[in-house]
């Protein structure tokens, strides 16, 4: 019988030993969780000297001093006509999923801006564009004016003006 009670009590001692506990687990947590938080921030380091670039939105293209969003998407107007005059870029001031919304924020320009129309990427976006122009360079005198003028605009869907190419 004491053979039976010295097995049960070392068999009860093994098992409350290795029973893991909420602080063991919170450690591991702890532990790899902080791997990894270093492990990304290294690599965000390493990418353009600790700046995050985004690979899907507009790129800044640097012009002199001055850095303008360029949209990867090429648009092309909606419901216009637009002379082939050789502007083939466009300055957008709103990006909206409805064209209905972005028509209603283009009759709003249209005084002040009277060449603005709407454009499209052919899927869900309408871009409210006040004006063309022929090159990137040429856009950086109409966006500083444009700022000037509109200095608590919102640029709904982009956070600042920018520039996209046209297509017809």
């Amino acid at each position: 019988m004491k053979k039976y009670l010295l097995i049960f009590g070392a068999s009860l001692l093994l098992l409350t030993a290795c029973k893991p506990t909420e602080k063991n687990y919170k450690n591991a947590y702890d532990a790899a969780y902080g791997a990894a938080q270093r492990k990304a921030e290294k690599e965000a380091e390493s990418l353009s000297g600790g700046k995050l670039e985004s690979l899907d939105g507009p790129q800044l293209e640097v012009v002199g001093s001055d850095s303008i969003p360029m949209g990867r998407e090429r648009v092309k107007p909606y419901e216009t006509q637009l002379p082939a005059d050789g502007n083939k870029v466009g300055i957008a001031i709103a990006r909206y999923k409805v064209p209905t919304n972005a028509r209603r924020h283009l009759e709003d320009v249209k005084a002040e801006y009277p060449e603005a129309f709407v454009a499209t990427d052919g899927g869900e976006n309408y871009y409210v564009m006040v004006k063309r122009v022929a090159s990137v360079p040429e856009a950086v005198e109409p966006i500083r004016l444009y700022r000037l003028a509109h200095p608590d605009d919102a640029y709904l869907g982009l956070g600042t003006p920018t520039l996209y190419t046209l297509v017809w």
